[in-house]
């Protein structure tokens, strides 16, 4: 059917329409009624700024005008870049909703009719797949399936689907994701069978009798052997590490216990004192630890004598005293060591501590320092927004103002037309009727002179004939 627009049996007796022909005549009637017809063809009954040249060309008109037509009336709606007419749009807006249910209805039942042409074709074969598939392999999606177009987009449910007194979409996409179908050819396969999950369909009974399966129920068992046994394998692991480090101690240890333990070692040289079966020197005491002396030989030879032998000298070892002065002595060196490393492991810490505290003190005022500049920053990029604010807000509000005092102007301009219309008509009314007065003040006169020349006529008629 063509498109039309309805038109109002009284359209012209709009009070702008008045105004309109009243400055413009029938032809910005004409104009008016050429526009409407225009913006009844266009996307949202709304028409571009930039088509007014054209138009006026289609309309054997200036674009002058046109635009007169379009802005000086209030006819139209106008902004920035298109123009509209708000009584065609309130108009047309029951054949609008008219025609999208005609759409949508018949989208709904071409839909319908194509889904039952598929369910007549191939719900039998559907279910005749799932049950072979079932038995020869848990999984619903069977892998390498050749001969088929490959699809890679899962199909989007229509938005009748969303009914969920009719259908189960989601709840089809949960099930057929725990059968394992992750094939996006067989996924569209069974969405355009089901009708997208349709209620009463035989997929559901398939469904329920893959989960009644025993198959199924054993596949399901052995799944939670298989992670009740991978839970006991870590928690055995997890007891083992342990175990493994309590045996990699004592290869540490030995390592360090000649460190930790020096002046131990030195304990076996009182051990012979406490020894009963050692003979024993007066005032003297055997210590194993240190060296013996070497035996001395007399090697002193006289020429004429034959060499002797010179006994062995027995060694008499060290005294108490002896010991214990080396062990004071030792004690002190060693005090003397740890004094030294403490004083110098004191100075290192001083040291440590002020090279610390130096970097520390650097460290705060660049913090400081970077603290204030971005302060600083944040201040100026504060100040420079607070002022581009404040600028748009000063745009905008002269922007408002202006076009205000322009809706103002135009509003004054058609009060003032519409004024001087209603005076233009009072004046045409008063003319008419003193016209009218006139007329019949003529009229009035013509019959007395009517009447009069009536009465003379008589009246030399009457003389003619007293005459006679």
């Amino acid at each position: 059917m063509e498109a039309y627009l309805l038109h109002d049996a009284n359209a012209g007796s709009n009070l702008k329409l008045m105004i309109m022909i009243q400055e413009e005549g029938m032809k910005g009637y004409g104009i008016y009624w050429t526009v409407l017809e225009f913006l009844r063809l266009q996307n949202e009954y709304k028409a571009s700024l930039k088509v007014i040249p054209i138009l006026a060309q289609k309309a054997r008109v200036t674009t002058a005008t046109l635009k007169r037509i379009i802005y000086d009336y209030a006819l139209f709606e106008v902004n920035e870049t298109s123009f509209s007419s708000p009584g065609l749009s309130r108009r047309m807006e029951p054949w609008d909703a008219q025609q999208e249910a005609k759409k949508e209805a018949g989208r709904r039942g071409g839909l319908v009719n194509q889904q039952r042409i598929r369910d007549a074709k191939t719900s039998c074969a559907l279910a005749n797949k799932l049950n072979k598939e079932n038995k020869e392999n848990p999984s619903l999606s069977p892998q390498g399936e050749t001969g088929r177009k490959k699809e890679e987009i899962l199909l989007t449910p229509p938005e009748y689907t969303l009914n969920r007194q009719t259908h189960n979409y989601q709840g089809l996409m949960e099930e057929l994701a725990r059968q394992k179908v992750t094939d996006i050819h067989d996924l569209n396969a069974i969405l355009r069978l089901t009708d997208f999950g349709k209620l009463g369909g035989k997929i559901w009974k398939i469904l329920y009798e893959l989960n009644s399966s025993p198959q199924l129920k054993a596949r399901m068992e052995a799944a939670k052997e298989e992670e009740a046994t991978e839970d006991e394998m870590i928690t055995e692991e997890e007891a083992e590490v342990p175990e493994e480090a309590d045996e990699l101690k004592p290869e540490v240890e030995p390592e360090k216990q000649p460190v930790t333990e020096p002046e131990e070692e030195q304990r076996p040289v009182q051990e012979p004192v406490r020894q009963p079966a050692i003979p024993v020197v007066p005032d003297t005491i055997e210590v194993p630890a240190f060296d013996k002396p070497e035996i001395q030989r007399v090697d002193t030879l006289r020429k004429d004598t034959v060499p002797v032998v010179q006994p062995a000298v027995e060694d008499q070892g060290m005294t108490l005293k002896e010991i214990q002065e080396i062990r004071k002595r030792e004690a002190a060196e060693e005090e003397a060591r740890k004094e030294e490393a403490r004083k110098a492991f004191e100075a290192q810490q001083k040291a440590d501590k002020e090279l610390r505290e130096q970097k520390a003190k650097e460290q705060e005022e660049l913090l400081k320092k970077q603290a204030e500049e971005e302060r600083a920053l944040l201040k100026a990029k504060a100040d420079r927004e607070k002022q581009l604010e404040a600028d748009r807000k000063a745009k905008l509000k002269q922007a408002e103002a202006d076009r205000k005092a322009k809706l103002k102007a135009r509003e004054d301009l058609r009060k003032e037309k519409e004024r001087a219309y209603k005076q233009r008509l009072k004046e045409k009314e008063k003319e008419r009727k003193e016209k009218e007065r006139l007329y019949k003040q003529k009229l009035k006169e013509k019959e007395k002179a009517r009447k009069e020349a009536l009465r003379e006529k008589e009246k030399a008629a009457r003389e003619k004939a007293r005459k006679r």
